[in-house]
């Protein structure tokens, strides 16, 4: 757990920092542990993120919760599929 955290804290962000309410590390980690649990779409992932949002603070910051759908598709489509082949390969 702790390389694939090393590793996902070096996604670059490329968003406008001033408007970031979700640390883009905490949204790919959210996606993948939902992932996991076989959410499959972004309200599922939502979902996951506020049921079991407890456990995910072990690991992620969330300052401002669990981000929406929304917006968790918008910032993962900022990610190049290049950067999360290394899930593939764990």
């Amino acid at each position: 757990m702790k390389t694939i955290l090393e590793y996902v804290s070096t996604v670059t962000d490329h968003r406008q920092q001033h408007k970031v309410l979700h640390k883009m590390m905490d949204i790919i980690m959210l996606v993948f542990f939902a992932s996991l649990a076989y959410a499959d779409d972004w309200v599922e992932i939502e979902v996951f993120g506020k049921e079991h949002e407890e456990f995910l603070r072990r690991y992620l910051e969330l300052p401002n919760g669990i981000p929406s759908h929304d917006t968790i598709q918008r910032v993962f489509a900022m990610v190049s599929p290049e950067f999360l082949e290394i899930f593939q390969s764990e």
